[in-house]
């Protein structure tokens, strides 16, 4: 082979693998705009009370301190799953120090905004036995989908 077909050679090999084109290039350009329109937020103890805005297609982790071992776990008390639609069961996410037996755990919601408008998500901490007592703690959230 001359010099001239060997150099165009390992330039089309060296374009083939270093720069991506079709289905992967396309797939790339789609991840990179959804991570820029679509907002994840992880919400806590502290954001109780809170009115916040996303966007539509967001996805919204509540994170919350349970003891399931007392019996008392969060149930959404309140939310319009036309516009805040539940992802699923909750999840609970065991302490780090496995050691406590009965300890702290957080139990995890998650949520799709699927419909513009304003939602307000209550959830109660309660024994499921004990319904028509008050609830031990509320957490409340006003959402406003745009």
């Amino acid at each position: 082979m001359t010099r001239p077909i060997q150099a165009s050679l390992s330039i089309i090999i060296f374009l083939a693998i270093f720069i991506p084109s079709g289905p992967a290039l396309s797939n790339q350009i789609e991840q990179s705009s959804m991570e820029t329109t679509v907002n994840n937020m992880t919400l806590t103890e502290k954001d109780n009370g809170n009115r916040i805005e996303v966007s539509l297609g967001s996805i919204i982790t509540v994170r919350l301190e349970s003891i399931p071992g007392t019996g008392y776990t969060w149930y959404i008390k309140k939310n319009n799953n036309d516009l805040l639609l539940p992802l699923g069961k909750p999840e609970f996410e065991e302490s780090k120090d496995k050691k406590l037996l009965g300890g702290i755990e957080h139990q995890i919601f998650r949520f799709k905004a699927v419909s513009p408008g304003t939602n307000i998500l209550t959830l109660h901490y309660i024994r499921k036995w004990e319904e028509k007592k008050p609830p031990e703690k509320v957490y409340s959230l006003t959402i406003e989908i745009k």
